[in-house]
């Protein structure tokens, strides 16, 4: 996808999201909403990732349409009346502006098909255990590298087996220090071995 429909692309994408908001706000679900999940429904060959999940939530909140609530990987979203305002001036011009961001999503994507809307009731809602389930794939890639490490080095790959579980255990926190889990990785990065294991926890830490 080139520059230009790139841009394109992120701009219908927001404006997506935000119709997808005013519509669980009109059938009174007002609660906060997985980002990920609802760009999910646009099916399985959009593939969003956590960066541009964070920066999706940071400029919709930026533009005062939606609150966010960031965890690891995903943000929860909430409409705000501005983004309520936005909408219902969207729709006062076009009413089937909906749509029509659909149907341009698909032409510059080239996705396969529209949002289900059967899958609205599976959304993952903003609650007390959405961080530990945010957690999880991180500290299974955590486990994972720890144990290569282990396998190919035993007890002279102490101090990498160590850093590994520092950054666990960060994560275990009910509020982990951003700070420590970013010189754990610029430290594991310097290691050859978990070298290329870096990028993708990178990714679901959004570092």
């Amino acid at each position: 996808m080139n520059q230009k429909y790139q841009y394109k692309y992120k701009e219908l994408l927001t404006k997506y999201v935000l119709v997808e908001l005013y519509f669980l706000k009109l059938k009174n679900k007002t609660g906060y909403y997985s980002l990920k999940g609802i760009i999910a429904k646009l099916g399985d060959s959009q593939k969003t990732t956590a960066s541009e999940i964070n920066e999706i939530g940071k400029y919709l909140e930026a533009l005062g349409q939606v609150k966010v609530e960031f965890t690891f990987g995903d943000a929860f979203i909430s409409i705000t009346p501005a983004g309520i305002v936005q909408i219902e001036e969207e729709l006062e011009t076009d009413p089937a502006f909906a749509d029509t961001v659909l149907e341009k999503l698909r032409l510059v994507s080239g996705l396969s098909r529209v949002a289900d809307e059967s899958s609205e009731d599976s959304l993952d809602e903003w609650s007390e255990d959405s961080i530990t389930k945010a957690k999880a794939p991180i500290l299974a890639l955590l486990n994972e590298t720890q144990g290569r490490v282990k396998a190919k080095f035993g007890d002279s790959a102490k101090d990498m087996v160590d850093d590994l579980e520092i950054l666990k255990m960060e994560l275990g926190k009910d509020n982990p220090e951003v700070e420590v889990l970013a010189i754990k990785l610029a430290s594991a990065e310097r290691m050859s071995l978990l070298k290329s294991y870096i990028p993708q926890l990178r990714e679901l830490l959004n570092l």
